[in-house]
């Protein structure tokens, strides 16, 4: 193996996860070199970056979520790492060991924690309480769509296609995740046009948990009434410890009925 690798970043969301019971999640960037390979990509960890790397598993994604809790403390480190390997040459690559969490003090987590409780009671269980749905990761590698996308430059041609719904990545989104938003009616932008001058249009501004994280071009499911909405660039942290985001303020766009996100099944089991 060498250590030239596909991957351009790894994030290892550990902390946040850790608080909300779900894990750690570890995500990665595909440099556009390597984007048109068939690559697989297997998960390790260890206690330091020398240390014999355990393999957690593989997949074809670029994230993976670990489910055990293997900090045991927060004096406990731990490191992943991954191995990308192409189908076709058999070649592999071995990332850099990326550390999990941060520097946080025993403070600083009961204080990460506390903010957690109140996002979450003022956000299920609130006098005003928040919107259930689910959020929809755009995927940002895979397959190319060959029903939509102009073979030569990758270009999607279609965006109402229904095979990637408009991504030109065959799946388009990753499978979606049960999560509550602050829909605050009030929080309604206001864009200004050069033909007609100040209009409410129908993106507004949502406040929510930062795990899973909202990015732009990711897209939200209103569980009672199936509204999508689609994240615009304007993600702001309002609200981190040491840099580590906790909330988020997100603007969304709702989109009309004839888009192709529409499509993208979601089904609620609340």
């Amino acid at each position: 193996m060498t250590f030239e690798v596909p991957i351009n970043r790894i994030r290892v969301d550990a902390l946040l996860p850790t608080l909300l019971g779900s894990g750690t999640l570890i995500e990665w960037e595909i440099s556009d070199k390597y984007c048109s390979r068939d690559l697989e990509f297997a998960v390790l960890y260890g206690r330091s970056p020398t240390d014999t790397f355990q393999k957690l598993g593989t997949t074809q994604d670029t994230y993976f979520i670990d489910t055990e809790e293997r900090r045991g403390g927060v004096d406990t480190e731990v490191y992943y790492a991954i191995v990308s390997r192409d189908d076709e040459t058999d070649e592999t690559w071995s990332s850099q060991p990326q550390r999990a969490g941060s520097n946080w003090g025993k403070q600083q987590w009961r204080l990460a924690r506390e903010i957690v409780r109140q996002e979450r009671v003022r956000l299920t269980k609130g006098a005003a309480p928040g919107v259930r749905g689910y959020l929809c990761k755009r995927r940002n590698y895979g397959e190319q769509c060959s029903e939509c996308t102009d073979e030569h430059t990758g270009k999607v041609i279609d965006p109402d296609c229904g095979t990637c719904y408009g991504t030109g990545i065959v799946g388009g989104y990753y499978p979606p995740v049960e999560v509550f938003v602050d829909q605050n009616p009030d929080k309604v932008v206001r864009k200004l046009t050069q033909d007609q001058g100040m209009l409410k249009d129908s993106i507004s501004s949502w406040r929510v948990l930062a795990y899973p994280r909202f990015e732009t071009n990711d897209f939200f499911v209103d569980a009672s009434q199936n509204l999508r909405y689609k994240i615009q660039p304007q993600v702001q942290t309002v609200g981190h410890i040491s840099g580590i985001p906790i909330v988020q303020q997100v603007e969304v766009k709702l989109e009309e009925r004839h888009s192709p996100i529409y499509e993208f099944p979601v089904t609620d089991n609340g």
